[in-house]
C-alpha cells in the first residue's frame, strides 16, 4: 500500500516518508471515480479563464481615445 501511517521514528524518517508520497493524489483514494480528475481540471481551467476575462481591459465606445496598457508601457 502506498498510504499508511509511518512507523514511529525520527522527524527525518517521517519527512522522508512524506517525500515519497505522490504530489497529486488519485481520486480513488477518496472513493471517487477516476473521471473525477477530469471534472476537477475542467472546473479549474474554467475558473482560470473566467478570471482572465474579468481582468481583461474593457473598451470604451464613446469615441474618446483610451490609452491601452501597451501605450502606457511604451511612454
Amino acid at each position: 500500500d502506498l498510504y499508511y501511517a509511518p512507523k514511529e521514528g525520527t522527524l527525518q524518517q517521517t519527512m522522508d516518508y512524506i517525500n515519497t508520497l505522490p504530489l497529486e493524489d488519485d481520486p480513488e483514494i477518496f472513493g471517487l471515480h477516476p473521471n473525477a480528475n477530469i471534472t476537477f481540471k475542467k472546473k479549474t481551467v474554467g475558473e482560470f479563464i473566467e478570471m482572465l476575462i474579468m481582468i481583461q481591459p474593457r473598451t470604451v465606445s464613446s469615441g474618446a481615445h483610451v490609452i491601452t496598457p501597451e501605450e502606457i508601457v511604451s511612454t
